[in-house]
Order: structure tokens, then sequence, then C-alpha cells
């Protein structure tokens, strides 16, 4: 959690609270877009933290941090650009097919039935994060489809997904996009070295010291603490579960190497027969030195229990 002073654009409540600003969210939205893709846009219109949801409750849906479309005087009409800041070095590994997903369910909303494919829009998927997203150490990686056999072979279909480092090497993209990048991670003065960056930092600074902000930053900060903390209750929770059933099993185990049986097990440690037996079942895979199993026992029975639940059961 970060109080709303400390806050970089790069952190999701206030990038989504300054391109969603009323009074300059459209100017920072196409500062942004115009350095990354070094171009000047026509008309653009934001939309923060749109949801598009999966064809079917059990599809995957995604969430996107800041939609802007771009009317243009082509036959699609318009440009589609999706902003996603991400600073969980954890999703790297999923973003090939994640900026694949976010393409295609997109796109699915972008064409009403009955509407020529050539009336499809072009789509720019783009993240920016602090991490090496593909691990070359570029600063930008730009992505389209190509022929494998020849590159030159035109074919364009619309879909482009960058992904923008902000600690990569300058020499891979612009003096503009290196500079905003370093802003985006570290929104202060002292990193606003050209007009554009000032303006943003004027945008972040009204927003910083709108009270509305304020007090919606402190509600996000309470939820982000709600949930980590409901987090570390059930990992204690769940460790406290293994640390029971541990017990249990041991003093099956010892009960076992002194000969009784399972009736007589579940009697003495109050247990039911069923109980004890499953974990004679899964104690019976190493019958030899059988104390010296006790940990891979405790991840068999759980296994067993579980399957595919996601919180342990109780013991009796």
């Amino acid at each position: 959690m970060v109080p709303l002073e400390k806050m970089n654009l790069l952190d999701d409540f206030l990038f989504n609270a300054t391109i969603t600003d009323s009074t300059n969210g459209e100017k920072v939205a196409r500062i942004i877009l115009e350095t990354i893709l070094g171009r000047s846009l026509k008309d653009i219109s934001v939309q923060g933290q749109r949801v598009f949801y999966g064809n079917t409750p059990q599809k995957h849906g995604i969430r996107l941090d800041a939609l802007i479309t771009e009317a243009t005087g082509d036959v699609s009409g318009k440009v589609i650009y999706d902003l996603e800041p991400d600073k969980k070095d954890s999703d790297k590994e999923d973003f090939p097919r994640r900026g694949r997903y976010y393409h295609v369910l997109r796109d699915s909303k972008l064409l009403p039935s009955g509407v020529e494919y050539v009336r499809l829009p072009d789509s720019y998927v783009i993240f920016i994060t602090p991490y090496d997203p593909l691990g070359t150490g570029r600063m930008l990686y730009s992505m389209q489809t190509m022929c494998a056999e020849d590159h030159d072979l035109p074919y364009d279909d619309g879909a482009y997904t960058l992904y923008l480092y902000t600690k990569g090497d300058p020499s891979t993209a612009t003096p503009a996009i290196s500079a905003l990048l370093t802003f985006m991670e570290r929104s202060t003065p002292e990193n606003a070295v050209n007009d554009d960056l000032k303006q943003l930092q004027s945008a972040i600074d009204l927003v910083k010291d709108d009270a509305e902000v304020k007090i919606a930053a402190m509600k996000y900060n309470k939820i982000l603490l709600d949930e980590r903390n409901e987090g570390l209750e059930e990992g204690l929770k769940e460790g406290l579960e293994k640390g029971e059933w541990k017990r249990l099993i041991t003093q099956v185990c010892r009960k076992l190497i002194k000969g009784e049986s399972i009736a007589t097990i579940a009697d003495l440690l109050e247990e039911t027969p069923e109980t004890i037996s499953m974990i004679v079942h899964v104690v019976e895979q190493h019958p030899d030195n059988m104390m010296d199993h006790i940990n891979e026992y405790v991840t068999e029975v759980l296994k067993t229990i579980t399957g595919a639940q996601d919180t342990l059961p109780a013991i009796q």
C-alpha cells in the first residue's frame, strides 16, 4: 500500500484517477500515447478500468486500466488503445498469451453481427512495467503478426502489442519514451524534464490535491489492507490446520507401531474410523521407518481429503 502523496503514475490508483480526470484526463492519455507511438492522435475519448466479461460466466474476463478510443477517417472509424501499467512481476510469464487474450476478448465486442471484418478497428494493447517483461533488456518491444517465412510480406491484421520496460536500455527507444517511462515510475518534478512531462506533473498535482480523490485513495488502501489481512489470516489458519493434521498422523503412526487396530486408534484419539483408515492407507505406502515420513503423509492425506477444494477440512 502506498499513500496518495507518494504514488507514481505507474501505480494503478493514481494512473486511473489521473487519466479519467474530467479536466486533464484526455490530455494525459494523449501525451502518453503520442510519446509511445511517435505520432499525433486525432480526437480521443477515455474510459478508466473497464471490465470485459467472457462470453459465459465460466470464461475468463479482463479489466482494462484505460481504454482510449481515437476517431479516425478510415473505414473502421476508430482505433482502440488499451494502456496497462503493471507492477506485478509475477505476471510476466503470462504476458504473450495475456496480450493475445486481451485482443481477442475485446475485439469480440467491437464488431456487430453482419458487419464486414474490414470495419474491425486497429487495436493496441500497451503494457508498461518496472520489470523486464521479455527478458532481453529492451525498453520497447513492439509485437505484431507476420509471416514466419517472409518477414517482408505485408500482413496487417491491425493487432499490435507493445511492452515498455521502465528500466530498459534507453538506446532501444526514443529519448522521449525513456524520459516518459522514468517519470511514470518516479513521478516527481525533478523527472519532469520536458514540456509534456511538466503537463503530466501538473495534472498529477491537481489530482493529488483533490479532496474526493484523497478519500477514494484512503478507501482503496483500506481495501488492499483488508485483502492482505484476510490472506494472512487464511494462511495462518491453513498452517494451523496442517499442524493439527501432522499431530494426528504422528499419533496414529505411534499407535500403529504398538500394534493397535484402526478401531482402537479411533477410539483412543476420538476420531472416526474412516479418518483413521484414510491415514493408515497413506501410511501403508511407507511401512518401514514410518516416523521418518510424517511430512509426506501430511501432504498425501491433505491431497486425498481436499481434492480441488481451496480450504482444508477441520479435524473433528
